[in-house]
């Protein structure tokens, strides 16, 4: 089962010699029941919350991590327009810093934010299922990596993914960044 933009999954693949675009996609709905009912032989998921679900239902599973494999460029970005920025500085800047205390506050209280959350928010996952994406989310983010660099409008930022020979380029535009492609080392 597959999702639009896997494109860590797809550097990693092609480090292994596994042509990505060439094998047959599943449509992904989000659940790894899916996976165990035998429609697709592989799915996309999330570190933190999948392998929950397959441990409550006593799955034997195996996870890939595409940051093994060279592949370390997924992450959950913040964007605005550079007229943004101009305009209204200070907003940007106290939005930041409210939004990186938050994560702060919710890594060091999980606990609390998942209280938060269930009473606030949702109660589509359990107390127990959130708590376990909590834990999970606290290995993957690093110090320091949370509020990295900023890119202006029409810069364009590649990085590297060194062992699989490609390169992931964002470009940002007057109103977002996005990922524009992952091209192989050398080509345009």
């Amino acid at each position: 089962m597959d999702a639009p933009g896997s494109n860590e999954i797809a550097a990693m693949l092609k480090h292994e010699g596994v042509e990505y675009a060439a094998l047959a996609r599943v449509d992904h709905r989000g659940d790894p029941r899916d996976l165990l009912a035998g429609m697709a032989d592989a799915m996309v998921a999330y570190s933190t919350s999948e392998p929950f679900v397959l441990e409550q239902l006593g799955a034997a599973f195996r996870t890939f991590s595409p940051t093994a494999y060279g592949a370390d460029f997924y992450g959950d970005n913040l964007c605005t327009s550079e007229a943004e920025v101009k305009t209204h500085p200070e907003r940007v800047a106290a939005f930041r810093s409210a939004s990186l205390k938050g994560w702060a506050y919710a890594l060091a209280h999980k606990e609390a934010t998942v209280d938060l959350i269930l009473k606030t928010y949702s109660a589509r996952k359990s107390r127990e299922a959130l708590l376990f994406e909590a834990a999970r989310t606290d290995l993957l983010v690093r110090p320091g990596q949370i509020g990295g660099r900023m890119l202006r409008t029409g810069e364009k930022s590649q990085r590297p993914i060194t062992s699989s020979g490609c390169w992931l380029t964002i470009r940002c535009r007057q109103d977002s960044c996005r990922t524009e492609k992952t091209i192989s080392k050398g080509a345009g």
